[in-house]
């Protein structure tokens, strides 16, 4: 056996002989098996499962056939919290006979059907964004919207960021590696970290000659806005007061976090100059 196997070993002889130990690990196991966002979620879902069957008459646990077509037929939106009901339902040990299963199945069909397919972001190409590079305005809009837009988008299309994760990036959540010649991004907001630890995306530079390949590059757009952001403020590169600055600074006053819908007004404002010069755009329009 391996060292890192004997100490394990070991490890569990003396948790298993102490029950203060015992009761300290059942603990962090239990608090390990789901991420805190995700127990808050499954609690709403109890919650609201829990308020409809006892409008209806019912307690929300056990589940029986009756109760679960009713909830199904008054709450349109019942999917989540029947899944959830289900799993409520077994983990306090109630059987789950055929008659359930086939209650669960029906209701199921019935709440999904006709509701369409989920709806998909539009595809935001790198070359309809270069429309705005060579033709579109550089300094226009209203003061809340960011600054450097092309860059700002061709930033976000490369990194795969919403506008709220786009919007709280700092210079500070940037690691610049001039070797290897990437760059990693470490998102403090992100949807897609669910146990809140961060998230971090890396993308290695592609060009091999500026300034054409640059233009799209994300290790070289990330270094631009950087640049040009500390450069508006007059500030030290790597300094502290340069780490606290956004990424992205509105243009009214760069060293203002932009705000969402701000965010979100600008890229609908280049889309449509993109969407009126480029017909194969215009798909754009939804986003």
């Amino acid at each position: 056996a391996n060292k890192r196997a004997k100490d394990s070993l070991q490890d569990a002889l003396q948790i298993s002989q102490c029950r203060a130990l015992r009761d300290q690990a059942q603990s962090e196991y239990a608090e390990a098996i789901y991420a805190q966002q995700t127990i808050n979620s499954k609690n709403a879902l109890r919650q609201t499962w829990s308020k409809v069957s006892r409008a209806l008459g019912h307690e929300p646990v056990p589940l029986t056939a009756p109760h679960i077509h009713e909830v199904a037929a008054a709450y349109c939106s019942a999917a989540s919290y029947l899944y959830e009901a289900v799993q409520w339902h077994r983990r306090l040990g109630f059987p789950m006979s055929d008659v359930l299963h086939l209650a669960v199945q029906d209701a199921k069909r019935e709440v999904t059907r006709a509701i369409g397919p989920c709806r998909k972001a539009p595809e935001v190409r790198l070359g309809w964004l270069g429309y705005l590079r060579t033709h579109g305005p550089r300094d226009e809009g209203h003061r809340s919207w960011p600054v450097d837009r092309y860059e700002t988008w061709v930033f976000a299309v490369r990194y795969v960021l919403r506008e709220q994760e786009l919007a709280c990036v700092f210079i500070k959540d940037m690691e610049v590696n001039e070797r290897n010649r990437h760059l990693t991004l470490c998102l403090p907001v992100s949807k897609a970290d669910p146990t809140g630890r961060g998230a971090r995306r890396t993308l290695s530079c592609i060009c091999s000659s500026p300034p054409e390949e640059a233009a799209t590059c994300p290790s070289c757009v990330g270094k631009t806005l950087k640049t040009r952001q500390e450069q508006r403020l007059h500030l030290q590169p790597g300094s502290n007061e340069s780490g606290d600055v956004p990424l992205i600074g509105q243009r009214g006053n760069p060293a203002l976090v932009v705000e969402k819908i701000a965010m979100i007004d600008a890229f609908r404002y280049d889309v449509g100059i993109i969407s009126g010069a480029l017909p194969e755009a215009h798909s754009l329009i939804a986003a």
